[in-house]
């Protein structure tokens, strides 16, 4: 009998354990649901208010312009803040792109021997070009030559940078360094700004983590930077840390990466670009086929001021026809056109033996390698992505 009551309190003290822990997990889940909706809804918050920004700014030159299209000093504020707020937008799309690509491992580097130092210099240089550096900003830098992508390290150094400058008050001091260290380049990003918190260090370089930020989110960004910064610096087998004494104690960020067994340039083959470029045929007649009628017709516009005839179409019937009885010397083909889209178009166009001289270019909103790969197995010769770099064209066409 005293068995059967054991029994059965061990089997009620069982079940109650079990829906106890049930009930922790089910509040654990809900905590952490809670918690990603947070995240979700602060990221759309700090996307929508980052997106406005430069598009005010966007909008703004626009309606400058219209305003009094013949006043130069205007005309050219109105542009430089369409190129510069322009190139925002680009740099917050390719952080985004980037971010998906490094958490799916797209993303693949070009390792070449690079002087950390030069990018340093570079990216400095730029800085101060571009007015940014209102502080005291000193470097003292080592040669010091590693294994890397040097797109993806500039963007590296670059993120390093901007963030001291972007929460170092004006006026403030910034000291880089680079060093060779035993087998490692070691790079010191030191300021005397904000600093960073202390609960905030151990979540520091996770995705879209950022200091307490005031209303109208005067240093900006996605709080994605860090976490780019640190995926980048694992693919090249490096790492990077930060250290502050606290809020307004400034921070240090240090960057290690492998050294190259010598120190000695080793000299890289010119990239595929260069190669095109120098080997580029003569260009003198361009058909772009894009539908969207601005895009067409700035592009256009720029063609003809460098001095190519530049024929328009804004659909791939329409392209074709034009093509065969112009015969230009090349085509830029948007990929999203309505109806025939621009795969369509360059296989119609590789058919047609009178066109068998022309170049093609894909121009698109796509770009991934899977992508690229696409493009140039339906008979384009080069992939290009918008927004468009022009120099990027430029070199292409061998200018």
């Amino acid at each position: 009998m005293h068995r059967s009551i054991d029994e059965a309190a061990h089997k009620l003290a069982e079940a109650q354990a079990e829906r106890t822990l049930l009930l922790e997990r089910e509040q654990d889940a809900r905590v952490l649901a809670e918690q990603q909706v947070r995240i979700r809804d602060e990221f759309l918050a700090m996307l929508s208010h980052e997106l406005r920004n430069p598009l005010s700014g966007i909008v703004g030159a626009a309606q400058l312009l219209r305003m009094d299209p013949a006043n130069p000093a205007l005309k050219h504020q109105a542009q430089d803040i369409l190129v510069r707020q322009g190139k925002h937008l680009t740099r917050i799309v390719d952080d985004l792109l980037d971010l998906a690509r490094l958490a799916r491992g797209k993303v693949k580097l070009d390792l070449r021997p690079v002087d950390l130092a030069a990018v340093v210099e570079s990216t400095v240089d730029a800085l101060r070009i571009a007015g940014k550096v209102e502080h005291q900003l000193s470097c003292r830098l080592e040669p010091a030559w590693v294994l890397a992508d040097r797109t993806r390290i500039e963007q590296v150094v670059g993120n390093l940078v901007t963030n001291a400058l972007k929460y170092t008050p004006p006026g403030g001091t910034i000291d880089i360094t680079l060093a060779n260290s035993g087998e490692e380049a070691v790079l010191a990003v030191r300021d005397t700004g904000v600093g960073i918190a202390p609960e905030l260090m151990p979540q520091l370089f996770d995705i879209f983590v950022q200091g307490k930020v005031s209303l109208d989110r005067s240093q900006g960004g996605l709080g994605i930077g860090l976490s780019l910064v640190r995926s980048l610096v694992a693919l090249h087998g490096g790492t990077i840390g930060a250290e502050s004494e606290g809020s307004g104690r400034g921070s240090t960020f240090t960057l290690r990466l492998p050294l190259l067994d010598s120190q000695a340039p080793v000299a890289a083959a010119a990239p595929a670009s260069a190669a095109r470029g120098q080997g580029a045929r003569a260009t003198s007649t361009i058909l772009l086929i894009e539908d969207n009628i601005d895009a067409r017709q700035m592009l256009a516009a720029q063609l003809a001021t460098s001095g190519y005839r530049v024929l328009e179409a804004d659909n791939g019937g329409d392209g074709i026809a034009l093509a065969r009885r112009e015969r230009p010397d090349l085509a830029i083909v948007d990929i999203g056109l309505p109806g025939m889209d621009g795969y369509q178009v360059a296989a119609q166009l590789r058919r047609e033996p009178l066109l068998a001289h022309m170049r093609l270019i894909a121009l698109t909103g796509y770009g991934q390698e899977a992508d690229r790969k696409h493009a140039l197995a339906a008979g384009f010769d080069e992939h290009l992505v918008k927004p468009l770099k022009f120099d990027e064209l430029m070199e292409l066409l061998g200018a």
